[in-house]
C-alpha cells in the first residue's frame, strides 16, 4: 500500500470520486499518487483542468492539492499507525471483494482493528435507534445466534439496534464489524465507546473519511452503502415507516442482497417499517435458523443439530470429542430451542408466560393456558393480548398450532 495514496485520500477537498479521475488519467503510473505529488506545477494545473472541465471546480481541486502537498505522506502515514488507524484501498490484496461490486465503491478505507473477512458469510444487522424492548430483545437472539454460527455481524454502531446487535456478537465472542459515519479514530455515539474498544479488538470499525473527520448528518446515508455493501445478508430488526434504516435497505436492494424484515403487530410504530418491507416482497425474519440456511446454505435442522452441539461441548474437547456419538438430531434440537425458548432475557415478559403455560407434549388451548400466564402477569394479560402472542411464537418458531386453536412448545 502506497504511502501517497493515503495521503491523497486524507487530502481535503479530493475524495473518491476525484481519486478515481486521477487514477484513470495516469493509468500507467505505478503510484499515481505519488506522480502527483511529485510532478511540476504546471502538470498539476493541467491535470486539475483534466479532471475537471468546469474551470470553477479545477481551480478547487487545484488549491487543494497545493494544500495537499505541504504535508508530508511519511509522516501522516505514521502518525495514523500510532493511532492504530490502518489504510487500505482499491488495487491492494486486503481491501474488502464485496465492495467492488457495489455502486459508487469507495477509494479507500481507513481502519482500527482489522477488516471483514472475504470467507466468511456476514449479515448487517440495523434498526431504529429507539427501538422497543421486543427489537431490543430479537437483536441479541439474533446477532447472537448468527455471530455463533460463524458469521460475521456489520453494522453502523449506532443507538439502539445496531449497538445492540454489536455488543451481542462481542459477547458471544463472534466477530463483528461497524461501519461509521465520522473518522474511524472517532467513536460516535460516545455512550458506545466500551462497544468501539471492544471492536477493535475482537472485529474492527471502518470508514471511508480520513481520520478526524467529525460525524455529521450528511455522511451517514452516503455510509450506508458500505453496511449493505460489506454484508451478504441485510436483516431489518426494527424501523419507522419513514427511517433512515431504509436508506440502507435501499442501497442493499440496489446491490442485489436479500433483505430480512423483522414482522411486529401492526399497532407499534416502531415495526410499521419493517411491516411494510414485507408487504413489498422482503422475507420475513422467523428465526435466526432460516436465516443461517440462506446464508450457510444449509438445512435449519442441521443448523441447530450443530449449535446444541457446540454448546453442550467444553471448549477445550472440541474436535477430540467430535469422534464420540452425539445425541441425535431430535433430541439436540429440542435441547436448544427448549433453553433458547425459556430464556427470559430472550423473550419479552408476555412471551415466556406463554411458553411456560404451554407444555411441548400436551396440546393446550388459550383458554387453558389463560389463568396460569394471567397469575403471572396479573389482569393485564387479555385474552386478545395472548392471542397476539401466541401468533408472534408461532412465526417466530418457538410455538407450533397442532390443530385449530390447539398449541404446544417447540
Amino acid at each position: 500500500m502506497s504511502i501517497f495514496t493515503e495521503w491523497l485520500i486524507q487530502t481535503p477537498g479530493i475524495g473518491r470520486i476525484s481519486a478515481y479521475r486521477f487514477r484513470n488519467l495516469l493509468p500507467n503510473e505505478e503510484d499515481f499518487a505519488q506522480k502527483i505529488y511529485t510532478m511540476s506545477e504546471q502538470k498539476l494545473r493541467e491535470l486539475a483542468e483534466e479532471v475537471f472541465q468546469d474551470k470553477e471546480r479545477a481551480e478547487r481541486c487545484l488549491l487543494a492539492l497545493r494544500e495537499g502537498r505541504k504535508r508530508n505522506p511519511v509522516l501522516l502515514s505514521s502518525q495514523n499507525r500510532k493511532s492504530g488507524i490502518f489504510f487500505t484501498c482499491v488495487g491492494e490484496p486486503d481491501f474488502p471483494e464485496r465492495l467492488l461490486s457495489i455502486p459508487d465503491p469507495p477509494f479507500g478505507l481507513f481502519y482500527k482493528g482489522r477488516l471483514p473477512s472475504g470467507n466468511l458469510r456476514s449479515c448487517a444487522v440495523i434498526g431504529s435507534r429507539m427501538c422497543s424492548a421486543y427489537g431490543a430483545s430479537e437483536a441479541r437472539i439474533f446477532a447472537g445466534r448468527l455471530s455463533k454460527s460463524g458469521v460475521q455481524i456489520i453494522s453502523g454502531m449506532a443507538r439502539g439496534v445496531d449497538g445492540i446487535a454489536g455488543e451481542e456478537a462481542v459477547q458471544t465472542k463472534g466477530m463483528s464489524f461497524a461501519v461509521l459515519g465520522g473518522g474511524a479514530d472517532i467513536c460516535y455515539p460516545k455512550e458506545n465507546r466500551k462497544l468501539y474498544d471492544a471492536l477493535c479488538l475482537q472485529g474492527g470499525v471502518l470508514s471511508e473519511y480520513p481520520p478526524g473527520t467529525q460525524p455529521k448528518a450528511p455522511l451517514f446515508p452516503v455510509r450506508n452503502r458500505l453496511i449493505s455493501g460489506l454484508a451478504d445478508v441485510l436483516l431489518v430488526i426494527e424501523a419507522r415507516e419513514k427511517s433512515g434504516t431504509l436508506i440502507t435497505v435501499d442501497r442493499a436492494l440496489e446491490q442485489g442482497k436479500s433483505v430480512y424484515a423483522l414482522p411486529g403487530r401492526v399497532s407499534d410504530s416502531t415495526s410499521s417499517g419493517c411491516n411494510k418491507l414485507i408487504m413489498q416482497g422482503a422475507q420475513i425474519a422467523v428465526s435466526p435458523e432460516y436465516l443461517l440456511e440462506d446464508l450457510l446454505k444449509m438445512p435449519a435442522d442441521e443448523i441447530v443439530r450443530r449449535q446444541a452441539t457446540a454448546d453442550e461441548e467444553p471448549q477445550a474437547v472440541r474436535g477430540v470429542a467430535a469422534g464420540k456419538k452425539s445425541r441425535n438430531r431430535e433430541e439436540s434440537a429440542a435441547f436448544l430451542t427448549e433453553r433458547w425458548k425459556l430464556s427470559e432475557s430472550a423473550l419479552l415478559p408476555l412471551d415466556a408466560a406463554i411458553c411456560r403455560a404451554l407444555d411441548a407434549s400436551e396440546p393446550r388451548c388459550i383458554e387453558s393456558i389463560l389463568a396460569p400466564v394471567r397469575k403471572e402477569l396479573g389482569e393485564r394479560a387479555s385474552y386478545a393480548d395472548i392471542m397476539r402472542g401466541i401468533t408472534m411464537l408461532i412465526v417466530r418458531g418457538f410455538v407450533k398450532e397442532i390443530r385449530t386453536g390447539y398449541y404446544i412448545t417447540r
